[in-house]
């Protein structure tokens, strides 16, 4: 609520699509606060074929983009996004995606000494148009070099379709279940 905001200098609005928000953010501007949009997506151009495309209505997006124009600062999380943004808020920058190796204990890698070499992939049903165009790269690089394993983590349906439908060699696949949230880094 706009109450509870008032104490802070600084308010961080993500992927906001209820217009609402937009009066919020305008009100909060009003009393001196800065209003900074964060977004790492592109929502306004979401693929047919990802499951999120369903949810966000054109309406949405113009609450989105209407948000993002009104924010004091936008930050995402790729060049490309900020070449996208920057036309709306022309104060939009960069902030990457990374861990904060000091936030916790983290295990200690484990490391094989077995020829292989691994590639790996990680990522939702929301990306299974992108682990496609992976195929055929994979398989080119897994028939040239006998030592290439192909390692997924995450929705074992897409491992399976990408083995199918690119021929991966079974017995060069290795699966990770998903983990919990809190499990997921390590």
């Amino acid at each position: 609520s706009y109450e509870a905001l008032l104490p802070y200098d600084i308010v961080v609005v993500q992927r906001q699509i209820n217009p609402a928000m937009v009066k919020l953010m305008a009100a909060l501007k009003r009393r001196g606060k800065v209003v900074i949009a964060e977004t790492d997506d592109l929502i306004e151009r979401v693929p047919l074929d990802n499951p999120a495309h369903a949810f966000y209505k054109p309406a949405d997006v113009d609450t989105y983009l209407e948000c993002i124009e009104t924010a004091d600062g936008v930050t995402v999380s790729t060049p490309e996004l900020r070449y996208n943004y920057s036309p709306l808020n022309r104060n939009t920058y960069v902030l990457p995606n990374y861990i904060d190796f000091d936030l916790r204990p983290w295990p200690t890698p484990t490391f094989r000494n077995d020829g292989l070499v691994r590639l790996g992939w990680t990522g939702s049903a929301s990306h299974a148009a992108d682990i496609m165009i992976l195929g055929p790269v994979l398989k080119e690089l897994m028939d040239k070099y006998p030592n290439t394993v192909y390692v997924h983590y995450g929705v074992a349906d897409l491992t399976s379709h990408l083995v199918s439908q690119y021929r991966l060699p079974a017995d060069r696949i290795e699966y990770i279940p998903p983990e919990s949230f809190v499990l997921y880094p390590s």
